[in-house]
């Protein structure tokens, strides 16, 4: 739990950081989506050998399907605002 509350205070930081500087810093988006990524591939390896039961998992899962969804629309932030500019 030490290890773990240490990580998140430290990417807790770095997102504040990359706050500050949106698009000169949205590569942190992308690095985040990795680390949602891998912590839903631990989540499934833990329910596939019966460490903890699919349906205590869902509202996590349901979280990070929310977060992937933001952390990524806000890497493609600008390719998606040009590419919606040249449709109206």
């Amino acid at each position: 739990m030490g290890y773990g509350a240490s990580l998140m205070l430290g990417w807790t930081a770095l997102l504040i950081w990359a706050y500050q500087k949106p698009m000169e810093r949205k590569v942190v988006a992308a690095l985040t989506v990795l680390v949602i990524w891998g912590l839903i591939i631990t989540e499934i390896a833990a329910v596939l050998t019966g460490h903890i039961v699919a349906w205590r998992m869902m509202p996590t899962w349901f979280l990070q399907a929310i977060l992937l969804v933001l952390f990524a629309g806000g890497f493609h932030y600008s390719k998606i605002r040009q590419w919606h500019g040249r449709l109206a």
